[in-house]
């Protein structure tokens, strides 16, 4: 029993002091920013006619869900390296992201605006709190640190490695350039809306507002219940 307690007090303690002795990581911290931003701009009615609300938005869908949990399975600056964690963060996010929906489609609440913003904002939040605690635990020289002040040239470290072969450049290119037709895609799939069909809808519904009961025979001076419908 004093083992389980002494074990209990030292599982608290490093809770404790993850989220409230240590510095939080500068790439959580800006996720934690950007995702604020970008719900303050999905409700905000005046940013309908700005594409501020598109920007924002979209890496809450294609990017952070997968990133958040990338960090949460992979806390050390080791365990894999920067453009896997990119890559994965978004092949995960578009796993992720669906996933929410299938289950929303068996609660209540359906496949709406509201609940799928609510969920995605969930999941990315739980997996939030995991990957600061997950690094807290890491010894500090093992933490896995963004390089935003070297991100262009551990970018290009990463793509196309010093030394390698012309062979290896071709394929980096090649995954250069699809995963900005995929990403330019997305967006334009996104922000241009697919023209609807153009056409005038009639009908015309008996008594009880179906397509049927329908008078047959009709007398002079009686009143018949009919619903007439128009839609363009």
């Amino acid at each position: 029993t004093k083992g389980i307690l002494v074990s209990e007090k030292t599982r608290i303690g490093k809770i404790y002091s993850a989220f409230f002795e240590q510095e939080y990581p500068a790439d959580l911290t800006f996720v934690v920013i950007w995702l604020i931003a970008s719900i303050v701009a999905i409700y905000l009615p005046f940013l309908d006619a700005i594409p501020l609300r598109i920007i924002l938005a979209l890496p809450m869908v294609l990017f952070i869900p997968g990133y958040c949990f990338i960090a949460a399975l992979f806390p050390k600056n080791d365990d894999i390296d920067l453009i896997e964690r990119m890559t994965l963060s978004i092949g995960l996010s578009l796993v992720i992201v669906p996933l929410i929906g299938l289950g929303l489609n068996f609660t209540p609440w359906g496949i709406r605006f509201d609940p799928i913003v609510i969920s995605v904002t969930l999941f990315t939040l739980v997996m939030l709190f995991i990957s600061f605690y997950q690094r807290a635990i890491v010894p500090s020289g093992e933490r896995f640190s963004f390089p935003f002040s070297e991100i262009g040239g551990t970018i290009r470290n990463e793509i196309v490695p010093a030394g390698g072969g012309t062979v290896e450049r071709i394929l980096s290119t090649v995954i250069i350039l699809s995963f900005f037709i995929a990403t330019i895609t997305t967006i334009y799939v996104i922000t241009i809306p697919k023209e609807r069909e153009q056409f005038t809808e009639f009908f015309i519904l008996g008594e009880k507002q179906k397509a049927t009961d329908y008078p047959e025979w009709i007398i002079v001076g009686q009143s018949y219940p009919l619903y007439i419908g128009v839609g363009n």
